[in-house]
């Protein structure tokens, strides 16, 4: 058995590879003890190519899965795990890349602890530098999710640094049945949450391993239709996981006020940023879920004062550009 088996989703990643790929072909846990998959997602450029080339060098550490279909990330990610044979899993995406100790140090440290997680730092690259990305989890200790409350805080924090940045035991990844929405966006998003339902040993080291490169191909930056109903269509898929494996009534108004704050404000203001004429075209259906689902989210202690105080939006008929001006002065934006 390989200690870790990396799996990398590529669509149109000609030239992302050239990068990635010398970060994970020298990583110091020696290639002896890996597992690289890489996913052609139905490419249209030249990268099943770029990734046979790959594959013909490397023969024992390369396997190369082609997809005819897109079927985006989740499903990438999901055929990938059926082919898995390392003790642990990675998730790379194709236009980053990591440091070349990530993956030692972080299956020592799931080795040292029998951790069902071990996650690191990530630096988001951007034209105006490289900034450090905010982690809300504790570092540099042996974490025990022991009590409802220590549940409730992963469930509100351990999206902290997304999947990437992280590592995962295979066998428990199987018998927790924890598989990825396909053809969305946001998959990620979705299967972390459920994750958290079952940690109970994490690891997050306080150093930079991952470098997520901000481009404008990014899904974050994406502010078309499609992407803005995959965003709100995957955190309703996330209550449905909830109710589904039986966590929604103990963990209620973690749920809650993690629902109103990434359906709801995070959406809008995203939308804002980067495009605010569309929320007039979705305020209303955002609204109408939010009091139809969480209708006394406005008392939730666990909401910041300054959500609680703009949740009062969802709950009255204004015009778009007042719901704007109050996301304005509340976010000070």
């Amino acid at each position: 058995m390989k200690k870790i088996s990396i799996i990398v989703p590529c669509y149109n990643a000609e030239k992302y590879l050239d990068t990635l790929m010398p970060s994970l072909l020298q990583q110091t846990i020696g290639l002896s003890d890996m597992e690289i998959i890489l996913v052609d997602d139905a490419s249209t450029d030249q990268t099943y190519k770029k990734l046979l080339a790959f594959e013909k060098q490397y023969p024992e550490q390369i396997m190369i899965i082609h997809l005819e279909e897109n079927g985006r990330q989740g499903r990438a990610r999901n055929i990938a795990l059926s082919y898995a044979s390392g003790k642990y899993i990675g998730f790379v995406d194709s236009d980053d890349y990591v440091e070349k100790d990530m993956y030692e140090m972080l299956v020592e440290k799931a080795e040292t602890y029998d951790a069902d997680m071990v996650g690191a730092r990530i630096v988001r690259h951007e034209q105006e530098g490289i900034f450090l990305m905010p982690n809300d989890l504790p570092s540099d200790k042996l974490v025990c999710v022991q009590s409802p409350n220590d549940r409730m805080s992963l469930i509100l924090h351990g999206g902290s640094g997304g999947i990437c940045t992280k590592i995962f035991r295979r066998d428990w990844i199987c018998s927790n049945k924890l598989f990825f929405p396909e053809y969305t966006y946001f998959e990620d998003n979705y299967w972390l949450a459920m994750a958290c339902l079952y940690i109970d040993k994490f690891y997050i080291l306080d150093k930079v391993c991952y470098h997520y490169i901000d481009h404008q191909e990014s899904t974050v930056n994406k502010i078309d239709d499609v992407a803005i109903r995959n965003r709100l269509d995957i955190q309703l898929q996330k209550l449905h996981g909830y109710v589904q494996r039986g966590f929604f009534k103990e963990y209620y108004p973690g749920i809650e006020a993690l629902f109103c704050r990434t359906y709801y404000i995070d959406t809008l203001v995203h939308m804002y940023r980067h495009c605010p004429g569309m929320i007039k075209r979705y305020e209303k259906e955002m609204k109408k879920q939010v009091v139809t689902m969480f209708p006394h989210c406005r008392e939730n202690p666990i909401l910041m004062e300054q959500d609680r105080i703009f949740l009062e939006t969802a709950f009255e008929e204004m015009p778009t550009e007042s719901l704007i001006m109050w996301m304005k002065e509340v976010y000070c934006i």
